[in-house]
């Protein structure tokens, strides 16, 4: 769960300046109990608009880490603290109106630094970059109709070959490679690449907005093998994809 109280200022014509405090409460249970806790961070932005149809953006994310007490249970101490972090990021963007007030389009590329953040470094991620394209479309002034495909590299690493009865250190808990290997690849199995986005939303007002999204992942997969906590052969597979709907709204004071 995040919390992300938000101000905003227009300096002038061509440049707009945000800023938001995110506060993260989030749970964790691995099967040796369940840990919960609270993180912070921030991120900061701008808006440059060189032309009347023309915006630039630029987005800076910082680190959020989040200690969970208890959540590991490993071979040279029980239940020991797991720190994961989202790591921090750079995003740039533009978008140009080729219809003013009713067609839009815009790009954007992002950079995720997972190979640098508390956790997922440890479990071997690699960064990442997304890059995506939308559309705006208005048929009328009050509904906008949007729609948005992404792509982003699966940032989950293969370990082929590995040995399951050695010994893997994660922040300093000791557990079997193959309890590691089986979490990284079934457990925890963020891979999916290919994203498309589809919404409407409606001004009631001039002030009030409502906004609904549906988001599509495609099913990707992700497989290694190596040998088992017995020294046979092993092979570890798992496939992903996503659904899930936003609904949020806004207020123009």
């Amino acid at each position: 769960m995040k919390f992300a109280p938000t101000v905003a200022y227009q300096v002038n014509h061509w440049l707009s300046l945000g800023a938001s405090l995110h506060i993260v409460y989030s749970v964790l249970d691995m099967g040796s109990g369940q840990g919960s806790n609270f993180g912070v961070g921030g991120q900061i932005g701008a808006i440059v608009k060189p032309l009347p149809h023309l915006s630039l953006g630029l987005t800076y994310t910082t680190p959020q880490d989040v200690d969970y007490n208890k959540v590991i249970n490993g071979i040279n101490a029980n239940h020991r603290t797991l720190t994961l972090g989202s790591p921090h990021n750079v995003g740039l963007g533009v978008a140009y109106e080729f219809l003013p007030n009713k067609l839009l389009v815009e790009a954007n590329v992002k950079w995720l630094n997972w190979s640098g953040a508390n956790g997922y470094r440890d479990f071997d991620w690699r960064d990442q970059w997304v890059v995506g394209i939308g559309a705006q479309y208005k048929p009328i002034p009050k509904p906008a109709l949007r729609l948005e495909y992404n792509y982003g590299n699966n940032p989950v690493k293969t370990h082929n070959n590995f040995s399951g009865m050695s010994l893997t250190s994660v922040q300093g808990t000791v557990i079997p490679t193959y309890y590691y290997e089986s979490f990284r690849v079934i457990g925890f199995p963020a891979i999916v690449t290919n994203h498309l986005t589809m919404g409407v939303g409606y001004d009631v007002t001039s002030r009030f907005t409502i906004n609904v999204s549906y988001m599509h992942t495609f099913e990707h997969t992700i497989s290694e093998s190596g040998t088992n906590l017995a020294g046979q052969s092993a092979g570890l597979k798992s496939k992903l994809s996503e659904n899930g709907i936003d609904f949020g709204f806004s207020w123009r004071f």
